[in-house]
């Protein structure tokens, strides 16, 4: 892994969001500890209808501990701690939401993380914890890994390669 600074980040990311911005939303999901996972791209499809197995999409966003909201209008729609009886009824809720394509990735803070998507869409990843865990990650293709954490900020590598 390597530390790029948030000025660097910004030319970085710019030709993933190219990318990204050409490939739909395929598959979204609220797992344990109500994390959330988006996946883009053509290796998103889901056969059967046991949505438990996951098949990988060719890019992956999300954050497995940090809490986050969906805002589509200016308005929130869907948030990590929202009041369910069940993670299911969570999943759901964020599944049957329209999302559009990746637009951009930014900080809106240095605790928080914003995804903005092309149809007025942003999902905030907030950072709510003191710990050193990642607050948000994305997946890519040829193994692309990019994180942020509180305390070290934007890290690039490669998912099939140590820490």
């Amino acid at each position: 892994m390597v530390e790029v600074n948030a000025g660097d980040f910004v030319e970085f990311i710019k030709p993933i969001i190219e990318r990204l911005s050409r490939e739909p939303c395929r598959r979204k999901a609220v797992g344990r500890m109500r994390s959330l996972a988006l996946e883009f791209g053509n290796n998103a499809l889901q056969i059967g209808s046991d949505l438990s197995i996951p098949i990988p999409g060719e890019w992956r966003l999300g954050s497995y501990r940090g809490a986050w909201r969906i805002v589509q209008k200016g308005r929130v729609v869907c948030g990590s701690h929202d009041l369910v009886d069940n993670l299911q009824e969570l999943n759901d809720k964020v599944a049957a939401l329209q999302i559009g394509s990746v637009s951009g990735i930014e900080l809106n803070s240095p605790h928080d993380v914003c995804v903005r998507l092309s149809d007025d869409t942003h999902i905030d990843f907030l950072g709510i914890f003191s710990d050193d865990d990642e607050l948000f990650h994305l997946f890519g293709p040829e193994n692309l890994f990019v994180s942020y954490s509180l305390e070290r900020g934007w890290e690039v590598g490669r998912a099939d390669a140590p820490t």
